[in-house]
């Protein structure tokens, strides 16, 4: 059996980040997460139009900044090893953008 891809998603806010990361993948808001080296997960499978597996892990930061992912983003990659990690949010309220635009980073530090 071949291994699924692994993708990783990481939201900084737990109130509107996460309830919205866990319902775009059909994730119950109430779920119970797995928790390992003191982060929660929320696990799902997804299959892709084209019939790729994929694992779904997200998870969420608790605050944003730099400094305050280092650790939880470290977590995921040893526990889970992605093939692709997303940080996901709302770009800190950048205003020059609508809602449903994708907005990526010049540099990533």
């Amino acid at each position: 059996m071949e291994k699924k891809a692994t993708i990783g998603i990481i939201v900084a806010l737990p109130d509107y980040e996460l309830n919205a990361a866990l319902s775009a993948f059909n994730i119950e808001l109430d779920s119970t997460p797995t928790i390992k080296t003191g982060e929660r997960y929320w696990i799902t499978d997804l299959v892709t139009a084209t019939g790729v597996d994929l694992k779904i892990i997200i998870s969420s930061i608790g605050y944003s900044g730099n400094t305050e992912s280092q650790l939880p983003v470290e977590r995921i990659i040893n526990n889970y090893s992605p093939e692709l990690l997303i940080l996901s949010g709302i770009a800190c309220g950048v205003r020059q953008y609508q809602l449903g635009d994708v907005v990526t980073s010049d540099c990533v530090w």
